[in-house]
């Protein structure tokens, strides 16, 4: 049995209904009562309602769960309580952020995971994924490489919860990795014109971060990632 927290949201939403259409029945959760029961009526899912500054309420809770998919962002709000308490439980956790600061907390509890017999997962969803496993495909077919630029582009509406994250984000920077290290973009570094289709986009520097660990690309030093999230002018 597995648990889609934060249901109602853009992605949390988009997630039950695909799940559903496919024949699996998660139970949906949030923090909202009006919007919980709202979806859960409309695809006939089972539901929960909780808090997670409640944790021996969020502990009794997850022990009946073997997964939880957390959607609810931003992540740096909801991820650390569904982590302490799933380490406590044995629940394996997974989520959908692009979040730096997420990706480093939940680093830090490799061992603590590995002790447990649980995984903990970040970023399984589209800003990191298929970056990650393009990243690491072209490392293994150019072996001699020092620098890899991936541009996307696509993300021309986003939705509420991840322009708050961009947003409450922003003066933290935007980030490459060099040498194996993540580091913060310069405002020196050269713009950068980007052709997709019929249209270009010009980016200072990377705006969005390719976080994956060095391993997964062993022959690029240099990473960097480019996203438009906003429509090309």
């Amino acid at each position: 049995m597995w648990m889609n927290y934060g249901a109602y949201g853009y992605s949390g939403s988009l997630i039950a209904q695909e799940a559903h259409k496919r024949g699996y029945e998660p139970v949906l959760a949030g923090r909202s009562q009006d919007k919980v029961t709202e979806i859960s009526k409309s695809l006939g899912l089972e539901y929960l309602v909780f808090d997670l500054n409640d944790q021996q309420k969020l502990k009794d809770l997850l022990k009946e769960f073997e997964i939880v998919l957390n959607a609810a962002g931003p992540f740096k709000q909801t991820s650390n309580a569904l982590v302490e308490a799933y380490l406590k439980v044995g629940t394996n956790y997974i989520d959908i952020t692009g979040e730096i600061s997420v990706f480093e907390q939940n680093f830090q509890y490799h061992q603590d995971a590995k002790d447990a017999s649980i995984a903990i997962i970040s970023g399984v969803g589209f800003d990191v994924l298929p970056t990650d496993c393009m990243a690491s495909y072209i490392s293994k077919k150019v072996q001699d490489s020092d620098r890899l630029d991936i541009a996307i582009s696509g993300m021309n509406e986003i939705s509420r919860g991840t322009l708050k994250t961009t947003v409450e984000t922003l003066s933290n920077g935007t980030f490459f990795r060099r040498n194996g290290l993540l580091v913060k973009k310069s405002d020196y570094d050269p713009l950068k014109k980007i052709r997709f289709y019929e249209w270009y986009f010009q980016y200072h520097g990377g705006i969005y971060l390719l976080l994956i660990k060095p391993q997964v690309s062993p022959t690029s030093r240099h990473i960097c990632l480019f996203q438009n999230i906003f429509p090309p002018f």
